[in-house]
């Protein structure tokens, strides 16, 4: 009997540090706060580097607000990863200038109230803004040779709309104040870069992408900027960046998706 009792509370014990070992292993909600990941990977141009964003969980101590994603940038050659940016920002977005020394992203830093587009050396840690716009850029392309830039970003609400909003007025008519999703140009290797040419009005840009001669912008386009429209009515024009000419190039008649040259 008491050899019998001996076994059971054997048995008992280690049940018992098994059970405990493996609720110290158990997913909770706080860690939830500790679980990082890699978001957005980009190879560049040279194959030496692969740039790469980091999703960050927002703490409890932090403001109200989106989770953070940081920089980062891994060296194929030796293996090591470094933070480029940091410090509770939010990077999207990451692509590479064509000639491999720098890491092109959209995010809001220092005082932006909008988010814009951002160029930041390998050597440097001081981004360079590319965009100053007065509402959030959507989406950027740069053109296979480095020198001409694009970017899709929404028109400004009017003056009427804003005096509503600042005395509290807020509602909203669901589908019938849409803001157009409107295409820019900058040239950036000339001597002095000049405000962004818009190349559209009165439709929005859904999608954009640069000829491999970087002559020409084919670019999905609707004329509403609403959710039907961004699904079924979108059209592929073809954009002369020099003179703004569009020419509609895909009547197609219903859903598509992607393209590519």
């Amino acid at each position: 009997m008491l050899r019998l009792n001996n076994y059971l509370f054997l048995i008992f014990t280690f049940i018992f540090i098994t059970v405990s070992i493996a609720q110290d292993n158990v997913f909770n909600s706080y860690d939830l706060l500790r679980t990082k990941y890699v978001v957005e990977t980009s190879i560049s141009p040279d194959g030496s580097y692969i740039a790469y964003t980091l999703h960050v969980p927002r703490q409890l101590e932090d403001p109200p607000g989106n989770h953070y994603r940081y920089l980062y940038l891994y060296n194929l050659e030796n293996g090591e990863s470094a933070e480029l940016l940091g410090d509770k920002v939010s990077v999207s977005s990451i692509g590479w200038m064509p000639d491999s020394k720098s890491i092109t992203f959209r995010a809001k830093l220092n005082e932006d109230k909008f988010t814009q587009v951002y160029q930041l050396s390998l050597d440097s840690d001081k981004p360079l803004a590319l965009t100053n716009s007065l509402s959030s850029v959507l989406q950027y392309g740069i053109s296979s040779d480095g020198d001409q830039f694009a970017f899709v970003t929404t028109s400004l609400k009017s003056d009427e709309k804003k005096k509503l909003l600042d005395d509290g007025f807020d509602a909203e008519i669901y589908e019938e104040e849409y803001l157009d999703r409107n295409l820019y140009w900058i040239h950036l290797k000339s001597q002095m870069m000049a405000a962004p040419k818009q190349l559209t009005s009165g439709v929005s840009v859904f999608d954009f992408q640069w000829s491999p001669n970087g002559k020409q912008i084919a670019a999905f386009i609707a004329d509403k900027n609403l959710v039907d429209y961004s699904y079924m009515f979108k059209k592929v024009y073809l954009i002369d960046p020099a003179t703004g000419e569009r020419t509609l190039h895909l009547d197609n008649p219903g859903k598509i998706t992607q393209m590519k040259w």
